[in-house]
C-alpha cells in the first residue's frame, strides 16, 4: 500500500485569456544582422492559456519550489529546463478543485464554469493614463530632458520674465496674447517632437495626459490599478511519496497559479485517505492549449 503527500491550496487566481486586452508585449528577441532586435506584437494574439484551470505544468512548477527549483515557465522560452524526476512526480500525482461551479448557457450549449470574481489588481487598465488637473515645473523638466533650459529661455525672452518663478499652468493658452512672437518657439518644439507642448500654448482645453503619459521621458504616470475577472481555485493535490524529492525540500509551503497558497498537510498511508474519489490523475488532464 502506498503513501502520498498530501498537500492543499488556497485563492489560487485564474486569470482566464483575455481577447479584448489592447496590450502590447515584447516578443523574444532575435539577431538581425548580428544585432539584436525586439518586436512589439499584441497581447491578445500571444497570451496562451490551458483549457484546463490546473495541469501538470502548474503542479510541476509548484513542486520546484518546494525543493529550491526554478518553475519553467510554460508559454516562454528560457535557458535553463525543468527536473525531470519532479515532472514525473507531478504527472503521477492526483487533483481535486473543491471550488464551486455554476452552469453558464452559450451559444454553443449549457456547461460547468467555476465562478467569476472581480479583484483590484495593480496593473493599470489600458488607456488608462491620468489626467491631473494640473502640470508643474518638475514634470515638465522631466518631459523636456535635455531641451529644458532652452525652452524655458525662448519663454522668458518672449514673456518679459522668469517664467518658472509662476505656475506652468500660467503659459496656457500663451499663443492668445503672444501670437506671432511664439511661431519660432513652436515650430522648434515641433521639430523636437515635443508636439503636447505646443498644443498646451495654443489651447484652454488640454488633456494634461498627453504630456504625463510619456514613458520615455520617465513619466509614464497611470492609473495605479484596476479591475480584473478571475476564478479563484481551493484544492488538494495527492503527490507519491518520493524520498528524492523529500529529502530535498527547502520549505512546506509555496505558491500555485497567482498568489495561491499551496502547503504541505503531511504524509498518509493510502488508507487513511478515505475521500479520494473525486481526485483525478494529473496525468489524464489535459494540457491542451487555446
Amino acid at each position: 500500500m502506498g503513501k502520498y503527500i498530501k498537500l492543499t491550496f488556497r485563492n489560487a487566481k485564474l486569470f482566464v485569456k483575455n481577447t479584448r486586452t489592447k496590450d502590447f508585449i515584447m516578443k523574444v528577441p532575435a539577431k538581425k544582422r548580428g544585432r539584436l532586435t525586439f518586436k512589439h506584437a499584441k497581447r491578445k494574439d500571444n497570451n496562451k492559456n490551458f483549457r484546463e484551470p490546473i495541469t501538470v505544468h502548474q503542479i510541476s512548477n509548484a513542486l520546484h519550489t518546494l525543493v529550491g527549483e526554478r518553475p519553467v515557465p510554460s508559454f516562454r522560452k528560457t535557458f535553463y529546463s525543468k527536473n525531470e524526476h519532479i515532472f514525473d512526480l507531478a504527472n503521477r500525482s492526483y487533483l481535486r478543485i473543491s471550488s464551486p461551479k455554476i452552469e453558464k448557457v452559450t451559444k454553443d450549449g449549457t456547461f460547468e464554469s467555476f465562478i467569476d470574481e472581480f479583484i483590484l489588481v495593480k496593473k493599470s487598465a489600458w488607456n488608462s493614463w491620468k489626467n491631473f488637473p494640473v502640470i508643474h515645473w518638475f514634470k515638465i523638466r522631466k518631459y523636456m530632458g535635455k531641451h529644458f533650459d532652452e525652452f524655458v529661455n525662448r519663454l522668458n525672452v518672449i514673456f518679459g520674465y522668469d517664467v518658472t518663478t509662476e505656475r506652468f499652468e500660467n503659459l496656457l493658452n500663451s499663443y492668445e496674447k503672444y501670437g506671432s512672437k511664439l511661431d519660432d518657439t513652436i515650430n522648434w518644439l515641433l521639430t523636437i517632437k515635443k508636439t503636447p507642448i505646443t498644443l498646451f500654448l495654443k489651447q484652454t482645453d488640454f488633456d494634461r495626459s498627453s504630456i504625463t503619459c510619456s514613458i520615455a521621458n520617465g513619466l509614464g504616470e497611470t492609473i495605479t490599478s484596476g479591475v480584473d475577472k478571475v476564478k479563484i481555485l481551493n484544492g488538494e493535490i495527492l503527490v507519491p511519496y518520493d524520498e528524492y524529492f523529500v529529502n530535498r525540500l527547502t520549505k512546506n509551503a509555496t505558491n500555485i497559479l497567482d498568489g495561491g497558497l499551496l502547503k504541505i498537510i503531511g504524509v498518509f498511508d493510502e488508507s487513511e485517505l478515505y475521500d479520494i474519489e473525486d481526485f483525478v490523475p494529473v496525468s489524464e488532464i489535459s494540457d491542451e492549449v487555446y
